[in-house]
């Protein structure tokens, strides 16, 4: 089960992080189906190896990318834009491109499509990403995911009205981009997606993620007995169904 990791600044922006998983044991990543890891807001990539104790999640971050890459797979985590509060912007899109793109030239990853993981704000980015670029997602997974920016805004949930805000570049650019970049909002011919929700999420509200898979084709969903913590989900359940699209 154990795997390669390394941290660093990223050549790609100054300033923001990517960690890498790769095989070992003599197994190779070349050619294989990388897995994008898009952390939560207000958390780095350095998440994903355990090392930012800011987030109560840091165990399900963990042990995805690490049980994925401990069956050969590639795995990248990535900051997705400065700051650590994308929201699914034009800067958090990109930046899961660059993510892509790093994998493949580090270890050689496939170059046709690639595997999304988010928490949070992480599956906000995943899933913005991928309404704009459903031929490069294979298969998208996420736990608690925030689809509804809108509904988040509106009600200022966990005080996050002022963040996304930011993440935009003000509170007019959010309202005239929300249509384009909220997941609840954008548009999907079809997204080969698992969803992972909190039945009493105060945050991330559970009829938001159910009609968004209601309308969404492909997207399946599954109840988390809880409100908004991380570390539910069965991480076995998450890699068996990215590896299903691997």
């Amino acid at each position: 089960m154990s795997t390669w990791s390394n941290t660093g600044m990223s050549e790609v922006h100054v300033g923001e992080r990517h960690v890498l998983w790769a095989p070992v044991r003599n197994r190779s990543a070349q050619g294989k189906r990388a897995l994008v890891c898009c952390p939560q807001f207000g958390v780095s990539a350095n998440v994903y190896l355990g090392i930012d104790n800011n987030s109560q999640f840091v165990p399900a971050y963990m042990e995805v990318p690490r049980r994925f890459a401990s069956l050969g797979y590639p795995v990248v985590a990535a900051d997705m834009g400065p700051n650590y509060t994308g929201w699914g912007n034009d800067t958090s899109r990109a930046r899961v491109l660059e993510a892509w793109q790093f994998v493949q030239a580090r270890l050689g990853a496939a170059s046709d499509k690639m595997l999304l993981w988010g928490i949070s704000m992480g599956a906000t980015t995943a899933l913005s990403y991928a309404s704009q670029n459903e031929s490069l997602v294979a298969a998208l997974a996420a736990e608690i995911p925030a689809v509804d920016l809108r509904d988040i805004y509106n009600n200022n949930r966990n005080g996050h009205a002022a963040d996304i805000a930011t993440g935009y570049g003000s509170a007019a650019n959010f309202l005239a981009q929300a249509s384009t970049h909220s997941p609840a909002e954008v548009e999907y011919s079809e997204i080969n997606g698992h969803l992972w929700y909190g039945v009493t999420d105060p945050i991330c509200i559970a009829a938001r993620t159910e009609a968004l898979a209601a309308r969404v084709p492909g997207i399946e969903v599954s109840q988390l007995p809880g409100a908004h913590v991380g570390n539910q989900v069965n991480p076995d359940d998450v890699v068996a169904f990215l590896t299903a699209a691997a």
